[in-house]
């Protein structure tokens, strides 16, 4: 059996956008749901306005995996401890890690993310200075070697493209480090299992409440899960609207504060 119109809408927003957070994955779910059902020309229902849950999400996107499976992709969900959050994101099932980054990056800076991540493995809180993490550049085999500069630059391109996570120093002081991205956690095996093992001293040292490589932003957690909060009770709010402008209204507002959190959260650097 083939993908619904809801499904399809909802995979090719996934893989366009590669990571979500899990809100923001709910979302998108629910906001394909209504289009699907406006494009026949029916008026969509009251679950296809509403959000899904955690468990409802899990279970509509288990649905979709059995039909990608054939196709060797996943829609795989994982913890960040840097970002404090759960993200979604599509994985190819059957790539290895040098595949998966060699059609984005050069063989030097695919050499220096693994000299990083083993690193990073290589510690329980999985955090390293970035003045360690580019000096790896120039312990690379001698064809590929990278100078400081250069590895400081890729470095900052991983970031960018969330296979690592640049974190500012916290309250405490001390320099920027560096740890695994969201798209590690995910595609990554054995960088899921190693935060798995240890995401909860990666959380509370995310969130600035321990480890003298500091917190996200200098305390920027508190922030964070002020702006949860704010945003669960716009969630709840729009529910209630149901249908009306008003509540589409909400949302909107909901997905512009989350775009405004992810912002804040990536261009940490």
């Amino acid at each position: 059996m083939g993908l619904t119109k809801t499904q399809r809408a909802f995979l090719q927003g996934m893989m366009s956008a590669r990571v979500l957070s899990e809100r923001r994955t709910a979302t998108l779910y629910s906001r394909c749901a209504i289009e699907a059902a406006k494009a026949i020309g029916r008026e969509p229902s009251a679950s296809a306005m509403a959000i899904p849950d955690e468990e409802e999400l899990d279970n509509r996107i288990g649905d979709i995996n059995e039909v990608l499976e054939k196709l060797h992709i996943q829609l795989r969900k994982g913890f960040s401890p840097a970002d404090d959050c759960t993200f979604w994101g599509v994985v190819n099932t059957i790539a290895d890690e040098s595949s998966k980054l060699a059609s984005e990056f050069s063989a030097p800076q695919v050499a220096l993310f693994q000299a990083i991540v083993q690193a990073l493995l290589d510690d329980d809180q999985a955090r390293m200075p970035l003045a360690n993490a580019t000096a790896l550049g120039l312990a690379l085999e001698r064809n590929l070697t990278m100078k400081v500069s250069e590895a400081s630059k890729a470095i900052q391109a991983l970031h960018k493209a969330r296979w690592l996570r640049q974190v500012k120093p916290g309250a405490g002081g001390g320099g920027v480090t560096v740890t695994f991205g969201v798209r590690a956690v995910l595609e990554l095996p054995h960088v899921k299992t190693h935060v798995a093992q240890h995401a909860r001293g990666m959380s509370r040292l995310a969130r600035g409440e321990g480890g003298g490589g500091g917190g996200v932003g200098g305390g920027g957690g508190g922030q964070l899960r002020r702006r949860r909060r704010k945003r669960r009770a716009v969630i709840q709010s729009d529910e209630e609207d149901g249908a009306s402008d008003e509540g589409r209204k909400g949302d909107s507002e909901e997905e512009e504060e989350e775009d405004e959190e992810e912002e804040d959260v990536d261009d940490e650097n």
